[in-house]
């Protein structure tokens, strides 16, 4: 082992330092051609919709760390606030950086940032309970892989920990980047000959949302200014300020301030929405993508007229998801407070209601209401 002291400048933010690893060595079958997209494709069999995962962008994945690891386990534990110390994105990452193995679970939703942070720095994550896992959540992670890490990990040679560790990085870059998640978009909906696409969150200008801001990162890696934004979101870029809210930033580092000023679309450099709908009444993107269906929908009658079903996406990157059916939506903090606060103001004492019902009901009129004009991809799926 060495001292962690030794590794703290490995990680230096945006930056990426060369890597002398050859993934070209190890045997992994790509996604796109293998068991992920299949998966994929079964699960829009059964449910009319596509699985979508949290993603990192490219700018953030860690250089592989060939040298033996500081520790053993990352002292993070997941749910224990007193071990999150970290006042800075560097200290954090190099942390799961210099150690081999770090502790993760399921937080809001089975998926979580936390998993692609420790991957992202070549570590290895120990995932509590994902043999629970639904079977079409997370489709895009090893969950098999993770599975067998619980059961093995204590009992590792070096030689065998460094084939896992080199399986699990290459893992993420194949899949887990923001870049790979927009070509699988493209792939499952049909649109991989797309060159001019407009993404469309309002919200996402508001109050952050993690899967619409990662799909927008890698939609902007991978088209750069051919990916017009219709509500711009200034702290995306790295020259921008941080944003306002500090939870902004002291939660989703890894997510904002990624991109270079060069990849700004016309409306990012000068808003104009009458030249949006301009565009779209022309037809003059290839693809249209709501980063958010379940909280900007603007738009989309203007869109729908438009715009064939197969040339619109919409996501519902949401995290709880209720019962036991296939596109249940999350149960959200608000429609909680409302049901205790009727209960309270007229001293229900009797059977409590079941707060499935409306939350149901409503994403159910939502998905009516946008299925037949959208290709649909949703992270928490239950089945």
């Amino acid at each position: 082992m060495v001292e962690g002291a030794r590794l703290e400048r490995v990680y230096t933010g945006n930056r990426i330092e060369s890597s002398n690893l050859s993934l070209s060595a190890i045997k992994l079958n790509r996604f796109m051609d293998s068991t992920v997209f299949e998966t994929a494709k079964v699960c829009f069999k059964e449910t009319g919709l596509y699985p979508i995962s949290f993603c990192l962008p490219f700018q953030k994945k860690l250089p592989f760390l060939e040298k033996p690891k500081a520790k053993k386990v990352s002292f993070i534990i997941p749910g224990d606030a007193s071990t999150f110390v970290f006042t800075d994105e560097i200290s954090y990452m190099n942390e799961y950086q210099i150690s081999e193995f770090a502790r993760t679970r399921k937080k809001g939703g089975w998926d979580c940032v936390r998993h692609l942070e420790i991957m992202a720095a070549s570590s290895v994550p120990l995932f509590k309970d994902i043999q629970n896992c639904p079977r079409f959540t997370m489709v895009h992670y090893p969950k098999s892989l993770f599975q067998e890490i619980n059961e093995t990990w204590e009992n590792l040679s070096p030689q065998e920990y460094d084939s896992l560790v080199k399986k699990t990085y290459q893992w993420f870059s194949e899949n887990l980047t923001s870049n790979e998640m927009v070509n699988y978009l493209l792939k499952a909906s049909g649109n991989e000959p797309a060159k001019n696409i407009l993404f469309i969150d309002r919200a996402l200008t508001k109050k952050p949302d993690c899967q619409s801001a990662m799909i927008l990162g890698g939609l902007k890696n991978v088209f750069k200014s051919n990916c017009e934004v219709a509500y711009p979101i200034d702290c995306m870029y790295k020259d921008s300020p941080f944003p306002k809210k500090p939870h902004w930033w002291k939660t989703n580092f890894n997510i904002y301030r990624i991109l270079s000023e060069d990849h700004r679309s016309p409306n990012e450099t000068k808003f104009n929405q009458n030249q949006i709908i301009k565009n779209i009444k022309e037809k003059k993107y290839d693809l249209i993508v709501y980063g958010s269906v379940t909280r900007s929908l603007e738009l989309f009658e203007l869109v729908k007229k438009y715009y064939p079903k197969q040339q619109v996406i919409g996501i519902n990157g949401e995290d709880d998801l209720l019962g036991g059916s296939p596109g249940l939506p999350p149960m959200s903090k608000r429609l909680k407070q409302r049901i205790r606060n009727f209960i309270r103001r007229n001293n229900y004492s009797g059977p409590q209601p079941d707060p499935a019902i409306p939350c149901l009901d409503q994403w159910r009129k939502l998905k009516n209401q946008i299925a037949p004009y959208t290709t649909l991809f949703m992270r928490e799926l239950v089945t």
